[in-house]
Parts: C-alpha cells; sequence; structure tokens
C-alpha cells in the first residue's frame, strides 16, 4: 500500500512540474514610477545602472561589469557624485560614446534639455543611451526637451523596442498638457514606454493615446517575442497601483 502512495505521489509531482511553464530569460528593466533613475539588468547578469540620484534606492550594489550612464550632471534628481566618482564599472558621464562587451552594446547620443540649449559632444544638457542586449533595444532620454529629433538620433532610434520618457517636466518646457514627450514617441513609435517624470494629467493623458499596462512592481522582464504589436504605455510601481483599476490598464505578465 505505501509503495502505491509513494508512486501515485511521484507521478503526481512529475505532473505539476510538467505543467509549469519553463521560466524564459529574459533583460529586466526596475524604474520607481516617476523618477529617472533606473536599473538594467541583462541576462548575462550585467547591471546598467541609470541617472542615480539616490543611491539607498539601488537593488543591487554595483560591480566591477556594471555600467553608469547619466543623462546629466547638472540637476540632482539624475545625478549624485559620491556614487558616480566611486562607482567600480565603466562610465558615461553626461557624454556621447560607446560601451560594448559580449552581449551588450551601449551608445551615448548628444541631446538638448531644452530648446535652444547645444548640442555637445561633452558636457552638454542632455543625452539619449541607447542599450541593445538580448536582442532588445532600449532607450532612455532623459530630461530630453527638444521639439523633434534629429537627423543624427533618428537612425539609432528605429526599431525602438522600450522607450523610458519623460512628458510632465516644467524644466524641460513640458508643462502638464503640453503635447512635446507625446509628438517625440509618436515619431520613433517604440514598443513599450515607460515614463519618468510623469504625474496624473499626463498618465491619463498617455493611457488615452496608448494601450495601458500596469505592474505594481517595480521591475519588469522584457523578451523579443513578448514585445506588443503597436505602441504600449506601462505603469510601474506606485503608479501601477494606483492608476491600474482607474484606467482599466491590463496586467504586464511577468
Amino acid at each position: 500500500m505505501k509503495t502505491k502512495i509513494i508512486v501515485i505521489i511521484c507521478l503526481l509531482s512529475a505532473a505539476i512540474s510538467c505543467s509549469k511553464k519553463p521560466e524564459i530569460p529574459g533583460i529586466m528593466i526596475f524604474n520607481y514610477g516617476s523618477i529617472p533613475q533606473t536599473e538594467i539588468e541583462t541576462v548575462s547578469g550585467t547591471r546598467i545602472y541609470i541617472d542615480v540620484a539616490d543611491p539607498q534606492m539601488v537593488i543591487k550594489p554595483p560591480k566591477a561589469g556594471d555600467i553608469l550612464l547619466i543623462t546629466h550632471s547638472h540637476h540632482p534628481d539624475h545625478y549624485n557624485s559620491v556614487f558616480a566618482d566611486s562607482f567600480p564599472g565603466k562610465k558615461l558621464i553626461a557624454e556621447e560614446g560607446k560601451i560594448e562587451d559580449a552581449g551588450y552594446k551601449i551608445t551615448g547620443l548628444k541631446a538638448l534639455h531644452n530648446t535652444g540649449d547645444q548640442y555637445l559632444s561633452k558636457g552638454g544638457t542632455d543625452y539619449i543611451f541607447l542599450i541593445e542586449a538580448d536582442g532588445v533595444k532600449i532607450a532612455h532620454f532623459g530630461d530630453i526637451g527638444q521639439e523633434k529629433f534629429t537627423e543624427e538620433q533618428l537612425p539609432f532610434l528605429k526599431g525602438l523596442d522600450v522607450a523610458l520618457m519623460q512628458f510632465e517636466n516644467q524644466y524641460s518646457g513640458m508643462p502638464a498638457g503640453s503635447d512635446k514627450g507625446y509628438n517625440l514617441m509618436k515619431e520613433i513609435q517604440p514598443k513599450i514606454i515607460i515614463p519618468t517624470h510623469i504625474q496624473d494629467v499626463s498618465i491619463k493623458k498617455a493611457c488615452g493615446i496608448w494601450k495601458p499596462y500596469f505592474s505594481v512592481k517595480n521591475g519588469v522582464k522584457i523578451t523579443k517575442d513578448i514585445l506588443p504589436g503597436s505602441t504600449s504605455f506601462i505603469l510601474m510601481g506606485y503608479n501601477g497601483s494606483i492608476y491600474s483599476k482607474e484606467l482599466n490598464a491590463q496586467q504586464w505578465d511577468n
């Protein structure tokens, strides 16, 4: 009798194991809802830190093989000099450039924080960082405030999968209700938009333009095969919790 019970338990365990979907490796993007500070972790474990202003919010301490990217260094919500100076890996601090290794490629592009600023290769007012890893193209736009993309920027942004983009920032000429951020995203039509600087009015406006998703977590997994067919908008963490029901958003399946 005991032998039969053991056999049945083993068969049930095997059936349950077989019914579970295999874990699909993907690139992880961590963001906190309405701030630029972002962490990206590749499948191989390389971590890319972007606009770290509060080191206490960092999920994993950086190691020598990691990367730090700063879109501009003149605002404290994007740059912490102590963290940047002590960072053990490679970094691009408000500058153009490339960092490339097995499994990833990073390109820094000069941009503008405000209309009328100068495009500078180093020490300018804003930079776009394009991260290509694990078959996914991600761009962090910092506090971009230019009216449209340049002929130099557009080829790099073609076929963009994920955009980390601001929509409401008076310091970049984007007051509540401004069309500037939306027009920039419509110009390149990324598959997914994760907002950085954004508030109530702009969240509701964005969710009326693009299909809204939410995640109550501060991190989402992205793989090439689960990208939506058209531009979608993901609210994460705090914003995901607050607006999911109000905006009838669909839960992002990690």
